[in-house]
């Protein structure tokens, strides 16, 4: 059995990288291990997901390592490029806002929780109060259950530990309705200056 590292990205609004990353455990080659994980991102986000973000924020590749058992360090890669822009109409939200997916293991507390950051839909999916549309929330956690359960035959996702090089088999997803933040995402976004002399 293998452990691989799974890592969907695209572009944000403002024009810089942003990422994601699942850790699976399973017995096929890397191959059919990307394959597995490119149709994942095919279903949940170019059926889902793409439809809520907005034109400007896209997947533009998914990629899958092998890990050495005993370092935890690459040892093979697997890529396939993708073109899946959002089709949204509504106005994109920070490229620093993003919704959570959490994958929990048995295992209680900290330990067993794996967390996913993704692209926040467009503001028409936004609430009042700043949370996640219930319903949209509910659709988006469906459909990557749904799309997860087929990735699953392949390679089983974990919950990964970097230190001991081993993961727990996910037994739970949940999204979170409050935002959250990912300041890396806008790090390398040139500056966008509005001011002069006083």
């Amino acid at each position: 059995m293998t452990y691989f590292r799974h890592v969907v990205t695209g572009l944000t609004p403002v024009g810089t990288r942003w990422s994601t990353t699942l850790h699976s455990n399973g017995s096929a080659a890397i191959g059919p291990t990307q394959t597995a994980w490119n149709q994942f991102i095919t279903s949940f986000v170019g059926g889902t997901l793409a439809a809520m973000w907005n034109t400007h924020t896209t997947v533009d590749k998914t990629l899958t390592y092998s890990l050495d058992p005993v370092t935890g360090k690459a040892t093979g890669l697997s890529e396939t490029a993708n073109a899946i822009p959002g089709t949204g109409t509504g106005g994109s939200l920070s490229s620093r806002t993003a919704f959570v997916v959490t994958t929990n293991s048995a295992v209680p507390g900290k330990p067993g929780r794996g967390r996913m950051f993704w692209p926040v839909p467009d503001d028409s999916h936004i609430q009042t109060n700043g949370q996640l549309v219930s319903a949209d929330g509910t659709t988006l956690e469906s459909n990557f259950r749904t799309a997860y359960a087929t990735f699953k035959l392949t390679s089983v996702g974990v919950v990964y530990h970097k230190a001991l090089h081993i993961g727990d088999a996910i037994v739970e997803i949940e999204i979170d309705l409050n935002l959250k933040s990912q300041r890396r995402r806008t790090n390398k976004a040139a500056r966008v200056i509005v001011g002069g002399p006083v």
